[in-house]
């Protein structure tokens, strides 16, 4: 679940990954064990290596007992082109506090 799921496979393409299929999700929406089950058969009818999910959704997947070790994530880098970029951030981080 991403808000801009599109965004995120062209990143993965972008990063030198073949995309051999998606499963959108709603943003914020809830993930079952039965999804994971779900993702797997998938990967395997398709010949992946791998089901990639943002590192979001890896958060929410913690819970879960078990998870298949080719279930990955992506990690989240924040990384701010120019200082007034970083000290808009600040303040609004702050604001928010």
């Amino acid at each position: 679940g991403i808000g801009h799921p599109e965004s995120f496979q062209r990143l993965m393409v972008k990063s030198g990954y073949s995309v051999v299929g998606t499963c959108w999700m709603k943003d914020h929406a809830a993930m079952t064990p039965s999804d994971v089950r779900r993702w797997m058969q998938e990967r395997k009818r398709r010949g992946a290596d791998a089901v990639v999910v943002t590192e979001k959704d890896a958060v929410k997947l913690r819970e879960f007992k078990k998870l298949p070790q080719n279930l990955w994530y992506c990690p989240i880098r924040l990384e701010f082109l120019s200082s007034r970029e970083e000290e808009i951030a600040r303040r609004v981080i702050k604001a928010r506090m």
